[in-house]
């Protein structure tokens, strides 16, 4: 469904992604994990068109996703950040309608969708559709956000770091939320983390990055079992065999 091809990026002549190829299948949970600067967001990143790689080829069911018009392309990708971006001076229901409104949905069908997928979350919608940001909790707020995102049926959903500043309950249990509704929507997820526990726990496949290169890309367990470096099996707590 995407694919990376050769794909580098330099800023000012300093190269922080380098030679990346890999693909993701649709449907897929694909975790980038890495630590800090290692070039997980800029790849992110690229795929939405936020940042144009300096060399090389990002395909799209095939197709080059330059060719794809710019408004097109982002509609058709969710997007959820660590910074839970809900617009203050706009409900529940106004902030989780906005795409579907863009795209042309009918007041009704907005309001269905917006009053299904919060209860499906567990934010009963009499009590939730008319209440602002700032009435909610972290949690909460980034539920929202994950609404907002997937609720017009994304080809793709990107989230960067979303739970990272969130309490270890609220973490878990919206860890656990993405799970069911990945596997409910067949939504691809692509997802920045830093937490190897994070990643092991979501990833149908995990991209170890250092120094802007995928050094391994498979599934947690194989990554686990056979580290493919002493910097792996550090960042996934055991000893390259």
């Amino acid at each position: 469904m995407i694919r990376f091809d050769n794909i580098s990026k330099s800023y000012d002549g300093d190269e922080v992604i380098h030679q990346l190829n890999f693909e993701v299948a649709k449907g897929e949970f694909f975790v980038l994990v890495g630590p800090s600067g290692c070039g997980k967001t800029t790849t992110l990143k690229m795929i939405n068109r936020l940042v144009e790689p300096s060399e090389g080829s990002i395909l799209l069911d095939r197709k080059e996703i330059e060719r794809f018009p710019l408004r097109e392309l982002r509609l058709d990708i969710g997007y959820v950040l660590q910074q839970i971006a809900l617009f203050p001076n706009l409900t529940v229901e106004e902030n989780i309608e906005l795409i579907p409104e863009m795209k042309g949905w009918s007041k009704k069908k907005r309001f269905e969708k917006t009053r299904s997928l919060l209860d499906k979350v567990g934010l009963a919608a009499d009590d939730y559709l008319k209440r602002y940001p700032n009435d909610l909790s972290g949690g909460e707020q980034q539920r929202v956000g994950i609404l907002r995102a997937i609720i017009a049926n994304p080809r793709i959903l990107l989230m960067d770091e979303p739970f990272s500043a969130l309490d270890a309950i609220s973490r878990k249990q919206l860890q656990d939320l993405m799970l069911s509704l990945q596997e409910e929507l067949g939504i691809t997820v692509i997802f920045v983390t830093h937490d190897i526990e994070e990643a092991k726990k979501l990833a149908d496949r995990i991209a170890v990055f250092q120094n802007g290169e995928i050094v391994q890309l498979a599934s947690p367990i194989d990554i686990e079992k056979h580290p493919a470096n002493t910097f792996v099996a550090n960042l996934f707590g055991g000893e390259k065999q």
